[in-house]
């Protein structure tokens, strides 16, 4: 990561805004509130499938239905079963609802054996080239007190 780089924008999503059930009950509120079980349902129905290894959902009611956007990454060793992720969403929400799928197939196992990844070399190597310019700085300046300092107690006497 770089120094300089500003820190990431919290995302408010839905369960941030409307989540908190202290909040006075409007009919925005209580819309969302709705939504938010009916993505968690989905989510852990599709989790307890043991076919995708990470799961979002959104859920979206209007007068005209329903919208169900599932994003994440399919388990290792699974692919494509949409059919049966749409009948989950029919399932929780009706069968009148849109769902849009946005997985990515699952990431690649790394080889048997194969060396975890370790830290960067070359910021810990410019790091510990600048603790050594540093140090020769700083004895450089105190050997540089030390002699002026001689000089005047040999110039005085």
């Amino acid at each position: 990561p770089i120094c300089d780089a500003p820190a990431p924008a919290r995302i408010a999503d839905k369960a941030a805004l409307f989540g908190d059930p202290t909040l006075v009950p409007t009919r925005h509120g209580e819309r969302a509130r709705l939504e938010l079980a009916a993505a968690g349902e989905i989510t852990r129905a599709l989790l307890a499938t043991g076919r995708l290894a990470s799961v979002h959902v959104d859920v979206e009611r209007s007068d005209a239905g329903a919208r169900v956007l599932i994003a994440g990454r399919w388990a290792p060793g699974h692919d494509a079963a949409d059919a049966e992720i749409v009948a989950v969403v029919h399932a929780v929400v009706g069968a009148s609802a849109e769902v849009a799928l946005a997985l990515t197939p699952a990431a690649a196992a790394s080889p048997v054996g194969a060396a975890p990844a370790g830290p960067p070399v070359l910021p810990l190597l410019l790091a510990a080239m600048g603790l050594g310019a540093s140090g020769g700085v700083l004895l450089d300046r105190i050997a540089r007190r030390r002699r002026r300092g001689r000089t005047r107690r040999s110039g005085r006497a």
